[in-house]
């Protein structure tokens, strides 16, 4: 009996160090719930290098919407509202490349549009930009 307890002892001793082995990788720092706001998007080069009477339209129109992203290890569900119209959209996500804090995400959605797009998290701060779309700065909430 007690050579038994050894042996399934052992064997979940070995399972476990398997099971580390696959999370000694570094930590995606994407993981976690991340907000659009005003403060910064001013940040942005597209903010600093807009007419006062642009940088107006821009602060109005983030003030009239909201963007949560939110990253799990495989997927990213966005939830935004715009002017009271809600929509919540969840899309898979693998991580194609990184490089220090600069990471190449490609995402597909439910209907299997497929999108790539380039991230830097900076602490608390992400930059994310896609081809055709402006840079979204979000703040980890």
């Amino acid at each position: 009996m007690h050579k038994y307890t050894f042996s399934i002892a052992l064997l979940i001793l070995a399972l476990a160090s398997v099971g580390l082995s696959g999370c000694s990788g570094e930590a995606n720092p994407l993981i976690g719930t991340w907000t659009l706001d005003a403060e910064t998007m001013k940040q942005t080069d597209e903010y600093k290098s807009a007419t006062p009477e642009e940088q107006q339209q821009m602060v109005a129109m983030v003030s009239m919407m909201t963007l949560e992203l939110t990253f799990t290890e495989d997927e990213i569900l966005s939830k935004t509202s715009i002017m009271g119209e809600s929509k919540e959209e969840k899309d898979a996500y693998v991580i194609q490349k990184r490089d220090g804090d600069h990471i190449t995400i490609a995402s597909t959605n439910n209907e299997g549009e497929k999108d790539v797009a380039e991230a830097h998290v900076k602490g608390d701060v992400l930059e994310m930009s896609s081809e055709g779309s402006p840079v979204l700065i979000l703040k980890r909430k």
